[in-house]
């Protein structure tokens, strides 16, 4: 194959007479110029270049060495796994932004309500907001509270439409492990990639994995996540710019519904690991006849605290010791084997 220079036109990757069209029309002349940008922001200022169009630039550009901005190749070996991720993140954005128009209208009352709110706390606690037609007969009359009450309700209505139309899926794995993990709830990078264990938590588990496999290799029969049944004490994100919190509630968790799903997710497991507090009760309660290991969350700031740098040589760096780290808590899950 022709050696072709990040620099060079993108007419030497031949694309389809329509996608070349598309993209020299919006200002994509430079191969560099294509890779410079992440699929998203391509579409963004070439909304004519559809998912099929998309789609053809990527294997292309695959296939001569390049990629687009954000497509790691750590994280997709194959442009078509990448591929695959990008369309479901596509598909779980727009389900989010069809439930944020269906709360429009509830949002819109809110406004209203806050207005009614406000009148009602110049009024004392019996007078009455009262509503009469054009003959002065009375509609309807509600007191302070009562308002209160209403615009608390919805708020609350609209928060749970907005995070429950973002659920995380459980990860499946292969079905000859009889042992699975449970970690305790989506947060911002699990949203956004619409899968459990992501960013640092799902590296450091890929580390505690090497430990696991190495030396218990009858449990643990792969290295890596990808291959493991992976779930969450309650499958809503909870982030701080989502729900101002990073746990799920109790009673999220003890939800009749939340522990059927969880019980259905883990049916095929005799063994269940589970990383934090309420991964573990949850885990007790929906699976009473599993055997469960526990230990902390794989966090940074978990492990850091747990095995503070004092615990390791000075001459260490930074990612030598997150390593360790992970290796320590991996001898201790093969203590409660």
């Amino acid at each position: 194959m022709k050696k072709i220079s990040i620099f060079d036109s993108i007419k030497k990757l031949k694309f389809s007479n329509n996608l070349e069209e598309q993209l020299i029309n919006s200002g994509f002349t430079k191969i560099n110029q294509i890779t410079n940008k992440s699929p998203a922001q391509i579409q963004n200022k070439a909304p004519e270049i559809n998912d099929e169009m998309l789609t053809e630039m990527l294997i292309k550009l695959d296939k001569y060495g390049f990629r687009c901005y954000g497509v790691d190749k750590f994280s997709y070996p194959k442009i078509n796994d990448y591929i695959k991720v990008y369309y479901k993140n596509a598909n779980r954005k727009r389900k989010v932004k069809k439930a944020a128009k269906n709360v429009g209208k509830v949002i819109g009352a809110i406004i209203v309500i806050a207005g009614a709110v406000f009148v009602a706390e110049k009024a004392s606690e019996n007078d009455l907001i009262s509503f009469t037609d054009d003959e002065g007969k009375l509609k309807a009359s509600i007191n302070k509270d009562n308002v209160k009450k209403l615009a608390d309700n919805v708020g609350d209505a609209v928060s749970e439409s907005l995070k429950k139309a973002n659920r995380v899926p459980y990860q499946k794995g292969k079905d000859d492990n009889n042992i699975g993990f449970c970690f305790s709830c989506p947060g911002q990078k699990e949203a956004e990639n619409g899968a459990p264990c992501q960013g640092v938590t799902g590296k450091n588990l890929n580390i505690i994995l090497q430990t696991l496999n190495e030396k218990a290799p009858s449990v643990f029969k792969y290295n890596n996540k990808e291959n493991y049944l992976i779930t969450n004490s309650s499958d809503i994100p909870h982030y701080k710019k989502l729900t101002n919190d990073t746990e799920a509630s109790l009673s999220e968790l003890m939800n009749p519904d939340n522990l059927k799903r969880i019980k259905e997710e883990t049916k095929g497991l005799d063994t269940i690991l589970c990383f934090g507090e309420n991964a573990k009760k949850t885990i007790q309660a929906a699976r009473p006849d599993a055997k469960v290991i526990s230990v902390e969350h794989p966090s940074t700031r978990n492990l850091n605290s747990k095995y503070p740098n004092t615990m390791f040589d000075s001459n260490l760096t930074a990612q030598e010791r997150n390593i360790q780290r992970n290796k320590l808590l991996a001898e201790e899950i093969l203590k409660q084997l």
